[in-house]
């Protein structure tokens, strides 16, 4: 997975223009292309809240992706990219506030997706933490 999101110069006046996090969600997913399929499995695990890539080098993989986006583009496209990766729950996209600044930040998600395909996490654990 590339760690840069070269957006276009349309693509980057697309997303100022946006009124709504779907909105530049869609400017995302369109500029991340193949970038990031997700199976089948990956699909049903995002469908019930977020998806935890299953090794280690895939969460940092996943994560410094998302940390790119947020040092090249803010903090809006970041959560953007991370809710369309499955990383992040979807009710983050349409509640107010900062998904990182509010909820969690990038690194707390990062260690906590670590702690989970170690099994270090109880089942109360990863219910309350997205």
């Amino acid at each position: 997975m590339s760690a840069e999101l070269n957006l276009t110069e349309d693509q980057k006046q697309r997303i100022e223009a946006a009124k709504t996090p779907e909105e530049k969600a869609a400017v995302i997913r369109e500029a991340m292309g193949a970038l990031r399929e997700l199976s089948a499995e990956q699909l049903e695990a995002v469908s019930g809240g977020v998806w935890i890539p299953p090794t280690h080098e895939e969460i940092d993989a996943c994560w410094d992706y998302v940390q790119s986006i947020m040092n090249h583009y803010g903090q809006d496209m970041a959560e953007a990219a991370a809710f369309e990766m499955g990383l992040i729950p979807p009710k983050s996209a349409s509640s107010s506030g900062y998904y990182f600044e509010k909820r969690r930040t990038i690194s707390e998600c990062r260690a906590f997706m670590h702690r989970e395909i170690d099994g270090e996490n109880d089942e109360l654990a990863s219910a309350y933490f997205f």
